[in-house]
């Protein structure tokens, strides 16, 4: 079954986001895919998603809401692949983006500290891949935690995650998805530009 969702995330400021979302069940006989789109992060995100709708689709979930927080828009986009099982997938789409929003200001490339100093672009990648790493990095505790209390041994994800802070694109990936960006040229023709690297 195809599941296609599209929808219009306008931040609170900036240019509006189009999100689409096209899920396939192969030759499994659940869909353990899973994907999460979350227009505003918040910096101060607790384990609960507040606004965030749960929905199944094909035997997938996906989470469409935000969580309201400052001026600049600091939006998140995962897909898990999963591996083995959903279990690892599914706690992903459900915390990856709190771990990130939990870091949010490393994306905002703004102000470092009480200097006030405008951060350099070496500086600004540097602190939102560090934050991605450390997000990644509790996400993978969390998720084998979870796995030896259920006394489960071989659930996984693969991941992409995009992380959109005002006009800047931070793509992270573990594992086998990719992510690539799809633009239109003056002439109308549409070019792939690869985002990610397995």
């Amino acid at each position: 079954s195809l599941l296609l969702k599209s929808e219009m995330l306008p931040p609170p400021q900036g240019p509006v986001c189009l999100a689409q979302v096209a899920a396939t069940r192969g030759p499994k006989a659940d869909m353990e895919d899973t994907h999460v789109i979350v227009a505003s992060l918040s910096s101060s995100s607790s384990s609960s998603s507040s606004g965030s709708d749960q929905k199944r689709g094909g035997g997938g979930v996906g989470r469409e809401g935000g969580i309201e927080d400052d001026a600049v828009p600091v939006s998140f986009y995962g897909v898990f692949d999963a591996h083995c099982g959903a279990v690892a997938a599914e706690l992903a789409a459900a915390h990856l983006h709190l771990m990130v929003g939990a870091r949010k200001n490393a994306f905002l490339g703004g102000l470092k500290g009480r200097s006030r100093r405008k951060l350099t672009e070496e500086e600004c990648v540097a602190r939102a891949r560090g934050a991605l790493e450390e997000a990644f990095a509790e996400m993978e505790g969390l998720i084998m935690k979870t796995l030896r209390e259920d006394g489960r041994r071989q659930d996984g994800s693969a991941a992409v995650t995009a992380v959109v802070a005002g006009e800047r694109l931070f793509v992270a990936n573990l594992g086998d998805c990719r992510a690539v960006l799809a633009t239109q040229t003056p002439e109308g023709r549409v070019e792939a530009t690869r985002l990610s690297c397995d």
